[in-house]
């Protein structure tokens, strides 16, 4: 039985991870088309296993160090204080403040704090989707690092002139494509509120 159980454990895991790596790759493909779509991205490819290896391990370190500290720990302890729905705000709030660059032009900041607002939810609804586990929400975060990373070291190039209301001051968190895209899963998220 208890060999049965770990199995069935490291089964939900996986699936978790799985579909929080499936979510971010399809946030990135829409980012990347829309970018295509506006003339702003050329297909460049020049992988290399070092870049990917690099990839992975960026994806996996950020993703699991950030939601381990930030919907693992701060979102419980801020459940126990102030209730889930509070909680859930409040960490998306902190989450957006401790990753945004406040030497930005007004406009630029105030696309990227409300990015990583809507992200710090996303991801937190992700959390609560999979029953507390943070696997799903380790797979979303990690793999929008990692697979941005791999995207515009690796694969495509975004034209320099590209508008930051339309990709981002950063990355695309801070744009119209990450917000829709970010928006569109929160929308799929409801059931979680």
């Amino acid at each position: 039985h208890r060999v049965d159980r770990r199995q069935r454990q490291m089964c939900i895991r996986d699936r978790a991870l799985l579909r929080g790596l499936i979510k971010a790759v399809l946030l990135l493909g829409l980012v990347a088309a829309g970018l295509a779509m506006a003339g702003q991205l050329s297909w460049q490819p020049r992988l290399t296993a070092p870049l990917v290896l690099n990839a992975l391990l960026l994806g996996l370190g950020v993703g699991f160090a950030e939601e381990l500290l930030f919907r693992g720990w701060l979102m419980g302890e801020l459940t126990l204080l102030l209730g889930r729905q509070r909680a859930l705000w409040l960490q998306a709030a902190v989450f957006s403040l401790v990753h945004t660059r406040f030497n930005l032009p007004l406009l630029q900041l105030l696309g990227l704090l409300a990015g990583l607002l809507l992200l710090g939810l996303a991801l937190g609804l992700q959390r609560r989707a999979d029953g507390g586990l943070l696997w799903g929400a380790i797979g979303l975060h990690g793999g929008l690092v990692g697979g941005w990373f791999l995207l515009v070291q690796g694969l495509v190039q975004v034209s320099a002139t590209a508008p930051s209301w339309l990709l981002g001051p950063a990355n695309p968190i801070g744009g119209l494509l990450g917000w829709l895209g970010l928006g569109l899963l929160l929308l799929a998220r409801r059931r979680w509120w």
